[in-house]
């Protein structure tokens, strides 16, 4: 499984322990450390830091498969979780959408739903 430490200002952790329940609906591990730790579909580990002090500018940058994209984008807006104007920006690369958390990292959408490539074919 592959592990992320996503360091995250004191002042933002629950903001951004919020983003990552509600906003992108995963489930937090208990952990008696202070660190928060989540499973994004049994493959990968999201773990949310405290840091006391200023973050570095260094942002960490997460994939995450969503069925039903769209849906997932309007929630992110209609919950606080996302400005509108970040969920109408133009599509990165097709079928993906970057957005940010509170403390900065960037989080590509990758739609789950999208049509598979046709055998023989390289996708575009």
């Amino acid at each position: 499984m592959n592990t992320i430490r996503i360091m995250v200002p004191v002042e933002k952790i629950e903001k951004t322990i919020w983003f990552y329940t509600d906003g992108l609906g995963l489930e937090e591990e208990p952990r008696a450390d202070g660190v928060k730790v989540f499973t994004v579909a049994g493959q990968q580990r999201i773990e949310l830091v405290p840091l006391p002090g200023a973050l570095a500018e260094t942002r960490t940058n997460i994939r995450f498969h969503v069925h039903g994209i769209q849906e997932c984008l309007r929630y992110l807006v209609s919950s606080g979780h996302l400005s509108r104007t970040a969920a109408s920006a133009p599509w990165t690369r097709e079928y993906e959408m970057d957005i940010t958390d509170p403390a900065g990292n960037v989080i590509t959408l990758l739609d789950a739903d999208r049509p598979a490539p046709k055998s023989g074919k390289c996708p575009n």
